[in-house]
């Protein structure tokens, strides 16, 4: 009988071939190259004795192409292996010490945070409409009319709330390309150590675990539909309100002990969608439907008496703007606009009322650890807020804020500024000085009157950040997810004191803006590009963005032409080298292809996707230690398919638990994805392991329910162990979810279950 083998939704993939160089970085349709895919098979012959089945790999498989050219009378068809890509990235978390005996009367956190909520979106800071459930909960809580965040920008600012430091200390300066260090302590860190379960249920794909903040959360629960819209744009990459409030009850109603759990709630955020609202603007009626959402939380502890005894913080990590200062959206500028937030705190012992004094997202983790009395691991930036609650002696804060987008994705200077209760400096290539008491609105700089050297000074205090370099590689697939949602991804970047302010390009910023917001085909991203570049031709960061799009396009040619003008700009992106690489890959150039990646490795700028690139020739010139050693770079940069790669090649050489331990250390890496567990389950299959690798893709269905390529290889580990009305209740859930144009594993599905 032919052996069956599993399938995945990368082998699904249009001429997909199991060798690829730079495949990770066409989505539609994967690169082909007969010549390497020839040379690594003679490796993965070698991978394919561990076990009894001949595992079909890519082009070098007829029934890849025809899955009844092997079907023989009374056998089952044979089906496909599962490849290793196209996975979406997490952080890791770390072992967690013995639990200690809580020290206060609280036995529930609950911190809220609303993505991109502007405080005049509520009628409690003199919003227009009306929102309910924000006017009662003001009437219990202590509200701060003047309390700012540190970054508008969601990954930076939320690191800064969960660990009381500012960017400078934490090191996250940007949303995609960095992570947040293993070696930070949040406050759900230190909320465990004291006996709390604790738990996150996050609404974006800014905040997925990949970018590090899910270290000390026993759950880390970020799943959220992933699949592409039809423009070729990943809108989809966010759940709402209901699910997130939903999802949040579900663990609440499972907890019997103390718990925090962190609530982020991303509807306000782009891209805006309509609730039936009349008469109501679109951001709006995203901020109605989180305060209607927020009233059937809280309407949901009071039944339960989960409200009781409990510390609660609802705010927001950063604003939005719509137009002011000839802004849209956010991170572009570092004026109020979008650095004031709303702050709400309740908890027992706290009189209700206003505070006017400033506060910042960095006084929130000192302040939940001072009033549970907990101590923290390290120092931070923030101070407690405890006088203010209490309306005790105060010491006025400065407010620090950042923005390095500008500069990290466009090439333009980083803008970083001070204020207080009076004025505000902000420094960048054109100073700027605001007197907040006559200009609170931030429209007249008084930079060439005002007596701003003292504001300068702290600032300068603070320390100066010369470079920023990315420590995370994103995948095509999530680039294009964090362009949907207004940010980028670049390079290492080095500051300048000549470089364009952002002020001067807000035209362009506007533009980019505004594209990256509506829905559009790759033609259209490209001749909005086209013109964009045309004004400001020397920026290497539009080209760049330019580049990619004609290599989605596979408009070769002109993709060459761009990257090379990034390469005669000097800049260090690893981008470009890539770019390249893949443009003399689909030419059938392997030598010039390879040179490109060895020169951004001899020049330190080569990232995940270069080292896994790079391994993939190793690998197909028959040198597998080199090939591990370039995955294990690529690891260190978060980038799965490496893992995937690696994991092989040493079960490979030293049988199933070394294979094991490395997507183990995947599985720490992305906790929330399921495809995690299939490759573990698959690893299990090929050692004819039916119980372990049945295990594995329960668990993989657990985190995804409608994964119809894990009930295919659970299906199929069902029918090799002879559990025939599993294995055919499986593959019926597989057909009942897989896509029509999967017909060779529809095909073989249908064949498998005629035997049963």
């Amino acid at each position: 009988m032919q052996q069956i083998r599993p399938v995945s939704t990368s082998t699904l993939l249009p001429d997909s071939q199991s060798f690829r160089i730079s495949e990770v970085r066409i989505s539609d349709k994967p690169l082909h190259l007969q010549a390497i895919q020839d040379r690594a098979n003679n490796v993965w012959r070698r991978l394919d004795s561990v076990s009894n089945s001949n595992f079909c790999r890519g082009g070098a498989c007829p029934a890849l192409l025809n899955p009844a050219a092997n079907i023989q009378a009374g056998q089952a068809p044979p089906l496909l292996f599962l490849l290793f890509f196209f996975i979406i990235l997490a952080g890791c978390t770390k072992t967690q010490p013995p639990p200690k005996t809580q020290t206060t009367s609280i036995r529930h956190i609950y911190l809220i945070t609303i993505d991109t909520l502007r405080p005049d979106a509520l009628s409690i800071y003199g919003g227009k409409t009306t929102t309910p459930f924000f006017d009662e909960f003001a009437k219990q809580s202590v509200v701060f009319d003047h309390a700012f965040t540190c970054a508008p920008i969601t990954l930076p600012a939320h690191t800064s709330l969960l660990t009381g430091l500012y960017p400078q200390r934490h090191g996250v300066r940007n949303n995609g390309t960095f992570r947040a260090p293993d070696s930070l302590n949040l406050i759900s860190e230190i909320a465990k150590e004291n006996g709390f379960a604790t738990a996150a249920i996050i609404g974006g794909f800014p905040l997925t675990a990949q970018f590090g903040l899910n270290q000390g959360f026993d759950l880390y629960d970020d799943h959220f539909s992933q699949a592409p819209s039809p423009a070729g744009t990943f809108s989809y990459s966010e759940r709402n309100a209901e699910q997130v409030r939903l999802a949040a009850q579900t663990w609440i109603q499972q907890q019997k002990h103390p718990f925090f759990i962190w609530m982020h709630f991303f509807d306000p955020h782009h891209p805006y969608l309509e609730h039936g609202m009349q008469n109501v603007a679109p951001y709006q009626q995203e901020v109605l439907y989180v305060d209607q959402q927020l009233k059937l939380f809280f309407d949901f502890l009071k039944q339960n008496k989960l409200d009781q005894d409990a510390l609660v913080v609802i705010t927001a990590d950063h604003g939005e703007a719509f137009g002011e200062h000839g802004e849209v959206s956010h991170s572009l500028f570092v004026y109020n606009t979008t650095l004031r937030i709303p702050l709400l705190i309740h908890g027992p012992g706290l009189a209700p009322g206003r505070r006017t004094q400033i506060v910042r997202i960095i006084d929130l983790a000192p302040t939940i650890l001072d009033f549970m009395q907990w101590k923290p691991k390290s120092g931070f930036d923030g101070v407690t807020l405890s006088n203010v609650l209490k309306q005790t002696n105060w010491k006025p804060v400065d407010a620090y804020a950042e923005s390095f987008a500008p500069a990290i994705d466009f090439g333009w200077s980083p803008l970083r500024s001070i204020q207080d209760a009076k004025g505000k400096y902000i420094e960048a290539t054109h100073r700027e000085f605001y007197d907040l008491n006559h200009d609170p609105e931030e429209k007249e700089n008084r930079i060439k009157t005002a007596a701003f050297r003292e504001y300068e000074q702290k600032l300068h205090r603070l320390g100066q950040t010369p470079s920023v370099t990315p420590t995370h590689t994103l995948t095509p697939e999530d680039r294009d997810r964090l362009e949907s949602f207004g940010y980028f991804s670049s390079a290492p970047t080095k500051f300048t004191k000549d470089a364009p302010d952002p002020k001067d390009k807000v035209a362009i910023a506007r533009e980019i803006a505004e594209l990256s917001m509506s829905p559009s085909t790759l033609p259209e991203k490209a001749h909005a590009y086209a013109k964009i570049v045309q004004q400001d031709p020397s920026n290497p960061l539009l080209l760049l963005r330019y580049a990619e799009i004609l290599l989605k396009m596979k408009q070769y040619k002109e993709a060459e032409q761009t990257f090379q003008h990034v390469l005669d700009l000097e800049y260090p992106s690893a981008a470009a080298y890539n770019g390249l690489a893949t443009v003399y890959f689909s030419r059938n150039d392997l030598n010039r292809a390879q040179q490109m990646l060895k020169q951004a490795e001899g020049l330190h700028l080569a990232d995940g996707e270069t080292y896994y690139n790079l391994g993939e020739f190793a690998l197909a010139a028959g040198n597998p230690d080199g090939a591990s050693t370039y995955y294990e770079h690529s690891m260190q940069f978060g980038f799965l398919p490496a893992f995937y790669k690696a994991a092989q090649l040493k079960e490979l050489g030293g049988g199933i638990q070394d294979g094991i331990q490395i997507l183990q250390k995947a599985e720490q890496t992305a906790p929330s994805d399921a495809q995690v567990n299939n490759e573990i389950g698959l690893l299990y299959f090929r050692h004819a392991k039916w119980d372990d690798a049945v295990a594995e893709f329960k668990k993989a269905l657990a985190k995804n329910p409608q994964d119809a390529s894990a009930y295919y290889n659970m299906g199929l580990a069902f029918y090799r162990a002879g559990r025939n009305p599993e294995a055919k209740q499986s593959l019926e859930e597989f057909l009942r979810l897989a896509p029509a144009e999967w017909k060779q594993q529809r095909f073989a599905a249908h064949e498998t279950l005629s035997h049963l």
